[in-house]
């Protein structure tokens, strides 16, 4: 479940949340809504940068991976 979308069924988790590993191995569980921006601006185009308020986290994914986990569309 690398990058599992999640949503509590009921209580105070409304909105999906996505969790994202970054390069260290850090976990993080993000509320979609909370990202700002995504980027995959580096040139082998296998990582992608995702700000979160004031913290970018970098993940060592393609954009086009992060951004379907994003928005909703894997399998």
């Amino acid at each position: 479940m690398r990058g599992a979308r999640m949503r509590r069924r009921s209580g105070a988790w409304s909105e999906p949340l996505v969790r994202l590993n970054d390069e260290e191995g850090r976990r993080h569980l993000v509320r979609v809504g909370h990202i700002n921006a995504l980027s995959g601006t580096d040139l082998l185009q296998n990582e992608t940068f995702v700000k979160l308020g004031s913290q970018i986290v970098r993940v060592p994914e393609p954009l086009d991976a992060v951004l379907e986990r994003v928005l909703g569309e894997e399998d």
